[in-house]
């Protein structure tokens, strides 16, 4: 039992998940986990569990009627994820449309990072969660991009690590170290590779991990992880120290969309995500 892959399962970032959970104990005015080491329900949370599945059953029920009901009308969307889910900000945005708009449904299809742009193409759906450089041309994509957050790269090690003394990394200092990264047909995959080829002149060789495993490999000193933003804010051991890369790995989070032939919801959807734009891009 672990809050962040119940929030990857969810697609909310955990602090999102946390959020909930105490506010529903609070409501409650009973603990649902005994938050120890090992993450494990209360006993008022295991009798409590039994009425909660069974409103989740009554919920789905009532989701296959209003989806059948939708599908009738204009006002259903497909939207595109990526199975290696840690763009939380986009997911917290959908999170917070689904709740602005009831009336809509939203369904989504998961599949690689590298087959997403060629399901969009195919015109499966229209919408999908992407990420690109920040140096990305955007003219020469084949959908519109709409960023929702920025980011970086960083270097997370142990804080016994001889690098770990520097505030700044570089790449050429990473040559001779053994370096984790994140799984295989992800956008930050090919981001570190790339980098590393540009600056190196050769195919550096990496271990390719989930995140969780990532940072117990970068905990035990053995290894050097190169890790999101996201990803690193989130359940940081004491034993752990971040960095920053150079040359930087800077990009962006958000959604691609086609420009015309939108449903109802999906132009909702994309009018609120515009309108929740930290920041301009040009």
């Amino acid at each position: 039992m672990h809050f962040t892959t119940a929030a990857e399962n969810l697609y909310i970032s955990q602090p999102v998940l946390s959020k909930h959970i105490r506010a529903l104990e609070k409501e409650l005015g009973e603990s649902l986990f005994n938050r120890t080491k090992i993450l494990s329900l209360t006993k008022f949370g295991s009798m409590y569990l039994k009425y909660a599945e069974e409103l989740v059953a009554k919920y789905e029920e009532s989701e296959e009627w209003r989806k059948g009901y939708l599908k009738k009308s204009n006002l259903t969307m497909l939207i595109g994820l990526p199975e290696s889910l840690m763009l939380y900000e986009i997911n917290d945005h959908l999170h917070d449309f689904s709740n602005l708009h009831p009336e809509f449904y939203i369904e989504t299809m998961e599949s690689l990072t590298s087959a997403l742009v060629q399901m969009y193409k195919q015109g499966i759906f229209k919408i999908f969660l992407t990420g690109m450089l920040t140096s990305t041309d955007q003219a020469s994509l084949p959908f519109k991009f709409l960023p929702v957050a920025k980011g970086e790269i960083k270097v997370c090690l142990s804080k016994n690590h001889p690098l770990a003394a520097k505030e700044t990394i570089s790449v050429e200092e990473l040559k001779d170290e053994n370096v984790v990264i994140p799984p295989h047909n992800t956008l930050f995959q090919e981001f570190i590779e790339d980098k590393f080829y540009s600056v190196l002149g050769y195919n550096k060789e990496f271990r390719y991990s989930s995140y969780s495993i990532a940072k117990t490999l970068a905990e035990s000193g053995s290894y050097v992880a190169l890790l999101q933003e996201e990803a690193v804010a989130s359940d940081m051991s004491d034993e752990l120290v971040v960095r920053r890369l150079t040359p930087s790995i800077e990009y962006l989070r958000g959604i691609g969309y086609h420009p015309t032939g939108l449903s109802d919801a999906e132009k909702a959807y994309v009018e609120f995500v515009s309108s929740q734009q930290p920041f301009a891009i040009n």
